[in-house]
C-alpha cells in the first residue's frame, strides 16, 4: 500500500516520500518524547479507556489494556500560556505508553490509508503538507479519538477541493461524528461552503439564522444532547461554559496562537518569532492572492463556521477543532514551488524547536 501511495502510475514522487517520512518521524518523536499527559484532555481520555463507549477508545482498550490507572501531579500554579507544564506523571508509565504506542500506530495507519485513497500526486502532496504543520502534529499525538478527525478531516477537504460535488463529503463528515464530535465543525464548514458556492446571499442568511439560534432558540432546544453524548444537554454545556466566552476578536487571536503553536495543556507558547513569521506570511500571501475568486468561498465559510461553533460552545476556539482548513490554506496560498519549499523548511525547523523547547522546560 505504501509503495502505491508514493509511486502513482509507477513514478516515484520525491516530495511525497519526504512528506511521508517527515510525518512518521514527527508523530513518533512527539508521541514518545513530549512529556506525558501534556496534551489537552489527555489525562481525562486515558482515564476513560475501557469505560467510554466511543469506538476509537474501545479499540485502544482492545489493543492494549482494559483500564489504565495513573497517578500524576497537577501543577496548579501553571496557568494558561505560563510556559510551564501542568501535568507530571508519577505512576502508570507502562500502561500509558502502551496506549501511546497504540494510538500513534493507529494514527500512522489512518494516515497511510488516506494517502493511498488520494489517487493523484497533487492530492497526496497536499495531504502530506497539511499534516506536517507543527500544531497539527502536536494535537494528533495526544491519546484522544480526535486523532481520527485530525487526519481524516484534511483528507475530506482535499477531496472537496478537487471535486465539484460536496454532498458526499458532507454525508461522510456527518457519519464520522459517531467517532469524534469535532466532525460537527467540518460538517458545518462543508454545508456553508456548499451553500455559498450556489448562493452567497443564502449562505449569509444561513449564518445569521444559526447565530440567532445560538443566542435565542437554544433555550428552547437546549434539552437536546445530540452529538454531545452522555447526559449533558446543549443548554447545560453552553451554560457551564458561558463564563469562558471571549469577544470574537479575542477568539480569533486564540485561534491564531494555537494555529502557530500552543503546547502542553494550552500552557506553552512558541518562541515569539514563529508567530510573527506566520502572521506576516499569511498577510502577504492573502494580499497577493486577493483576486483569487476560488479562495473566497473557503475563507468566508471557515470564518462563518468558526463564529457559529464558538457561538454554541465558546471554548472551541483552538486550531485542533479546525485542522481541516490546512489544505485550503496551502492549496490557495502556497501553490508556488518556492512557497512549498519554504513551508516544508519552516515545519522541519519548528518541529525540532518545539520538542527541544519542551524538553528544556521539563528538565
Amino acid at each position: 500500500m505504501l509503495i502505491k501511495a508514493i509511486r502513482p502510475n509507477g513514478k516515484p514522487n520525491t516530495r511525497v516520500i519526504t512528506l511521508i517520512v517527515m510525518f512518521l518521524v514527527a508523530v513518533w518523536v512527539y508521541a514518545l518524547f513530549y512529556p506525558a499527559l501534556n496534551w489537552p484532555d489527555e489525562a481525562y481520555k486515558v482515564a476513560r479507556v475501557g469505560q467510554d463507549p466511543n469506538p476509537y477508545l474501545q479499540l485502544l482498550s482492545w489493543l492494549t489494556v482494559d483500564y489504565c490507572y495513573l497517578t500524576y501531579e497537577h501543577d496548579l500554579q501553571a496557568g494558561y500560556v505560563s510556559n510551564t507544564l501542568h501535568m507530571h506523571l508519577t505512576n502508570g508509565h507502562s500502561c500509558y505508553y502502551m496506549l501511546k504506542i497504540a494510538n500513534t500506530g493507529l494514527a500512522c495507519i489512518i494516515f497511510l490509508t488516506c494517502m493511498f485513497a488520494l489517487k493523484t500526486r497533487e492530492k497526496r502532496e497536499l495531504f502530506g503538507m497539511s499534516l506536517i504543520w507543527p500544531a497539527a502534529v502536536f494535537y494528533m499525538t495526544g491519546i484522544n479519538q480526535q486523532v481520527v478527525f485530525s487526519i481524516v478531516s484534511p483528507a475530506i477537504v482535499i477531496g472537496v477541493i478537487y471535486s465539484s460535488k460536496v454532498w458526499p463529503y458532507i454525508l461522510a463528515s456527518l457519519l464520522l461524528t459517531a467517532i469524534d464530535r469535532s466532525f460537527v465543525a467540518l460538517f458545518t464548514f462543508l454545508a456553508m461552503l456548499s451553500v455559498f458556492r450556489s448562493s452567497p446571499r443564502l449562505a449569509f442568511l444561513m449564518f445569521v439564522l444559526l447565530i440567532i439560534a445560538g443566542k435565542v432558540i437554544l433555550s428552547y432546544i437546549g434539552g437536546l444532547s445530540l452529538f454531545l453524548g452522555g447526559q449533558q444537554s446543549l443548554n447545560e454545556l453552553k451554560s457551564s461554559l458561558s463564563y469562558l466566552s471571549d469577544s470574537p476578536l479575542l477568539s480569533l487571536m486564540f485561534f491564531f496562537i494555537s494555529f502557530v503553536y500552543l503546547g502542553g495543556t494550552n500552557s506553552i507558547l512558541g518562541i515569539g518569532l514563529d508567530y510573527a513569521i506566520v502572521f506576516f506570511a499569511l498577510v502577504a500571501l492573502l494580499w497577493n492572492n486577493r483576486s483569487n475568486s476560488q479562495m473566497v468561498p473557503y475563507l468566508v465559510s471557515f470564518l462563518a463556521t468558526f463564529f457559529i461553533v464558538i457561538n454554541f460552545v465558546p471554548t472551541l476556539q483552538s486550531f485542533r477543532y479546525y485542522v481541516f482548513i490546512m489544505p485550503a490554506i496551502i492549496h490557495f496560498l502556497a501553490y508556488k514551488r518556492i512557497n512549498k519549499d519554504l513551508y516544508v523548511g519552516y515545519c522541519s525547523v519548528m518541529l525540532l524547536v518545539y520538542i527541544f523547547q519542551v524538553s528544556l522546560i521539563n528538565a
